[in-house]
């Protein structure tokens, strides 16, 4: 490794250090990030839920071909699972997500 990238590393690790301290941490914590910690992103030319509580209706870039073909099949159950899968929310939030996108498919 060269210097350059060691001094980066240095200052990194001192800078986690400072915000552990900041937060009252040991660093000796397990991280386990919610389920929901990070939205699905929005899909330039599809609509943007925006009532909160509703669900989000917004295709996943993040969903195999495997998704689709369920969803489209009308396999909701093996969507759901996929979709699980895959971003690791909870049973609820999968299933009023496949369902969301099968009420617009149907309105389409």
């Amino acid at each position: 490794m060269d210097f350059e990238t060691e001094q980066r590393i240095a200052r990194l690790e001192q800078q986690v250090a400072l915000l552990h301290q900041h937060l009252g941490l040991t660093g000796q914590e397990e991280f386990v990030p919610p389920a929901s910690f990070l939205p699905p992103p929005h899909v330039p030319g599809e609509p943007q839920d925006s009532v909160p509580g509703q669900p989000q209706t917004t295709i996943d870039p993040r969903l195999p071909p495997s998704f689709h073909i369920a969803l489209q099949s009308g396999r909701t159950i093996s969507a759901i699972k996929i979709y699980r899968e895959v971003t690791g929310v909870g049973l609820k939030e999968a299933k009023d997500y496949v369902e969301a996108l099968e009420g617009r498919q149907k309105r389409r």
